[in-house]
C-alpha cells in the first residue's frame, strides 16, 4: 500500500487510501483550492484560575465564516499583563503573580481572548 500526502484543507473528515486493488475513500469533502480565510479564533484552556507558579496549556481554534475548524494555521500568542501570566509561542500559560490578564491568540488577523485570573 502506498499513500501520498497532498497540501489540502479538509472541510470534513476525509480518508483516501490507494492500493494495487483500488482506491478507498471514506466520507467527507476535500477542498484543494487552498486554505479558507479564518473568520474567528476561539481560545480554550482546562482552567482559567491559576495559583502563582501553576501552568495550563491553551488551545486556539481557528474557524471559517461557516464555522468549520481550520487546522494547520500559524498562531501568535500574547499576554496583556506578563507580570500576572506569561504565554509561550505554543500557548503554554505560566502564572507569575496575582491579578488578571487576557491571553490573545491571533491567526490571519482573527483574534480570540481568554481571561486568566492568578491567585497567590
Amino acid at each position: 500500500m502506498r499513500s501520498q500526502v497532498l497540501p489540502m484543507r479538509l472541510t470534513r473528515l476525509a480518508l483516501i487510501a490507494t492500493s494495487s486493488v483500488g482506491v478507498l475513500a471514506l466520507g467527507g469533502c476535500v477542498d484543494l483550492s487552498g486554505p479558507s480565510p479564518v473568520n474567528a479564533t476561539a481560545v480554550v484552556a482546562q482552567r482559567t484560575t491559576l495559583a502563582s507558579g501553576d501552568s495550563v496549556q491553551a488551545v486556539a481554534i481557528p474557524a471559517s465564516v461557516t464555522g468549520a475548524v481550520i487546522s494547520g494555521q500559524y498562531i501568535t500568542w500574547q499576554s496583556s499583563n506578563p507580570a500576572v501570566a506569561r504565554v509561550s509561542s505554543s500557548g503554554m500559560i505560566v502564572a507569575v503573580g496575582a491579578g488578571s490578564t487576557e491571553i490573545t491568540a491571533t491567526t490571519e488577523g482573527a483574534a480570540g481572548q481568554l481571561n486568566i485570573a492568578v491567585t497567590q
